[in-house]
């Protein structure tokens, strides 16, 4: 496996994604895909916001793992801390999925015509 050397123990979640990750049906092992695998973008405040692309998903399938648990790391997401708390995790919508970044680094929302 590739990625963050440290697991969940060490990475440390606030009080407040825990308390998201049971409401939301985010579990441990997927914030650990997430951490491990994940690609980082910008969520402002200094945070970073985790989630699986394609390719993350392809390596997690090369690499043996149950095709149900990388679906659930998939549709997760979350934000973590320049020092690498998680704050805050949820569960990816249809709109989230949808969103790009181009290469002019503006976030769109495409839209359906």
């Amino acid at each position: 496996m590739r990625g963050v050397a440290h697991g969940l123990s060490s990475l440390g979640m606030t009080k407040h994604a825990l308390e998201r990750a049971a409401q939301r049906g985010v579990s441990q092992q997927d914030l650990k895909l997430l951490i491990t695998y994940a690609k980082y973008n910008d969520a402002g405040a200094g945070c970073s916001r985790l989630y699986l692309n394609d390719q993350a998903v392809q390596e997690l399938i090369a690499d043996g793992l149950p095709l149900e648990v990388v679906e659930s790391a998939q549709k997760s997401e979350a934000i973590v801390t320049s020092d690498g708390r998680v704050v805050t995790c949820y569960r990816r919508t249809r709109g989230d999925r949808r969103r790009r970044v181009f290469p002019d680094r503006r976030l769109v929302r495409l839209r359906r015509r």
